[in-house]
């Protein structure tokens, strides 16, 4: 049993993680909100391929962008006992592999180039239906609603060079805060949050020109069926 719970949550974690480093701008997170043992630390390697076209800013020169990217990441994540809440921390550190082609100002251009990416932290405190458990005491709980908060944080520390336009790094901060609900009702679990995110300015973009974006806003529900403790089905809205 305790294997089990274990097994969960570990599936769970590393789902999370390797979603949030390598495809970030989809953010697959199912059982975000789910409770788990307090004490608990995980140590996580991961890695991606994708490729595909690009839109690149409309102010930028660039057509027929294509780009392949592999990327790895090194995660760790600590479960916590906030105020008997319980709680997350978690800390991304990933490194990519960029290999891009277009057409620039007319001309045929190419860059490959290798590097670490922003590194992203996140604190989440679930503040409605999930206690602080220890492993043992986490056997006989059983999951109600859980109502909690999210603060994700990306940091502009990643590889970055202000004379080219295709980089790994983005050289601002973003900041996203976002609440979600979890709602368990046998072998189903029903999930929906709301986020906004906010971004820094970046004052050195392609040859020290200025670039700022909205804030952007993002819902995401999701429906999971629980075969057992160890394999679910996903459905994303």
């Amino acid at each position: 049993m305790v294997s089990a719970i274990y097994n969960h949550f570990i599936a769970s974690l590393l789902l999370l993680l390797v979603s949030k480093a390598i495809v970030l701008s989809q953010e697959l997170e199912p059982l975000t909100y789910t409770n788990a043992p307090v004490g608990m630390h995980v140590l996580a390697v991961g890695t991606g391929y994708t490729e595909g076209a690009v839109l690149p800013d409309p102010s930028v020169p660039l057509e027929d962008a294509f780009v392949k990217t592999n990327a790895s990441l090194l995660a760790y994540v600590q479960t916590l006992d906030l105020w008997g809440k319980s709680g997350r921390f978690g800390l991304v550190l990933p490194y990519a592999t960029l290999d891009g082609s277009g057409i620039f100002f007319g001309e045929a251009a190419e860059r490959k180039f290798s590097g670490f990416a922003d590194p992203l932290m996140k604190f989440q405190i679930n503040f409605i239906g999930a206690p602080a458990l220890k492993l043992r005491d986490f056997m006989a709980y059983k999951q109600d609603t859980i109502v909690g908060f999210r603060f994700t944080t990306i940091a502009p520390w990643g590889q970055y060079d202000p004379d080219k336009l295709a980089n790994i790094g983005t050289n601002r901060w973003s900041f996203k805060p976002e609440i979600g609900i979890s709602k368990a009702i046998e072998n189903w679990t029903l999930e929906l949050s709301q986020a906004a995110k906010f971004f820094t300015d970046n004052d050195n973009f392609f040859g020290g020109q200025h670039r700022e974006q909205a804030v952007f806003h993002a819902t995401r529900a999701h429906v999971i069926y629980h075969f057992n403790r160890t394999r679910w089905l996903n459905y994303l809205f």
